[in-house]
């Protein structure tokens, strides 16, 4: 008997050394096909809210939840500006990961839920702000900007949108290019013309956007570091239609690197109705007016 169980032993130990042996193939989610998706909060209205947070509901209906989804809490101070974040001292950008293809993305409100003693944030969804879908390709990484709208009146509320803005595929290490993206998100600096400032002090539009509306990005537009004064290559940016300069500002030049420029803010002072406090009855919100000056400018990322 003990022969036996000797032997018996020493077969599962066998068993167990040729399965260590064998080469398991890893299994990635979705085939492989993710797409990598950063929330960024290009907004100057919502900067303004002190109450409430943003949901986003990437393919399903609002529900009340604020853990398991992209979450921006507006009564945070400082505000955080992106989701995902790891903290605020590092630089890198951060992805959640999804399946390729067809997304619907539905931008929520939410409202302090009054019946948790102490809640401040917004865990009630209470007005959809934005609704859309995008068509994402597999193996790319996308910055979601969620922007002010245009084309609202004095006082009123503002309408917001998200715009998709697809990050630059990685250059060769030795590459002597540096890569710039410009997306327009200002609701009122109208269509975008671009200058880039020579090393004598002239300009060029060469392969630079010329009439680029809100919304708007264009394709990576790739720049020479010889091009630099004191290690940055400066732009100018314009209204198109009547030349009045908007911005003045400049990227490094950092060879092998790729930058996106957004030009946000409002050209002009506006004044717009946001929620200020829930309502004594705990259901409805309080609003009133906020003014925002104006402060258009140019918001730049490195994203490789």
């Amino acid at each position: 008997m003990k022969i036996s169980a000797y032997l018996y032993g020493l077969l599962c130990c066998s068993v167990w050394f040729i399965s260590c042996q064998k080469n398991i193939d890893p299994v990635l989610p979705e085939n492989g096909n993710l797409i990598k998706i950063n929330y960024y909060n290009s907004s100057d209205v919502l900067s303004k809210y002190t109450i409430g947070g943003l949901g986003i509901f990437v393919d399903t209906l609002a529900n009340r939840a604020s853990v398991r989804l992209p979450f921006f809490d507006l009564s945070a101070s400082p505000p955080k500006l992106e989701y995902p974040i790891v903290n605020n001292t590092i630089k890198s950008i951060v992805y959640m990961n999804y399946g390729s293809g067809s997304h619907r993305f539905r931008t929520h409100y939410m409202v302090p839920d009054t019946t948790i003693a102490g809640a401040v944030f917004g865990v009630l969804p209470d007005t959809l702000l934005v609704d859309t879908t995008f068509i994402l390709k597999s193996s790319t990484n996308t910055l979601m900007y969620l922007a002010d709208k245009p084309g609202v009146k004095n006082q009123q509320r503002l309408g917001f949108t998200l715009i998709a803005v697809p990050v630059a595929q990685p250059l060769p290490e030795d590459s002597n290019t540096v890569q710039l993206c410009i997306v327009n998100t200002s609701p009122d600096a109208g269509p975008l013309l671009c200058k880039r400032v020579k090393p004598d002090g002239s300009f060029t539009i060469e392969n630079l956007p010329q009439q680029l509306q809100y919304g708007q990005y264009t394709d990576y537009i790739k720049l020479s570091p010889k091009e630099a004064s004191n290690g940055l290559i400066g732009l100018r940016i314009y209204n198109s239609n009547s030349g009045t300069e908007l911005v003045n500002t400049a990227v490094p030049a950092n060879a092998g690197h790729a930058y996106i420029i957004s030009v946000r803010g409002f050209a002009m002072e506006r004044n717009f109705t946001i929620p200020l406090s829930v309502n004594n009855d705990k259901k409805t919100l309080l609003y009133g007016i906020k003014t925002i000056s104006a402060n258009l400018r140019a918001d730049m990322r490195q994203v490789r």
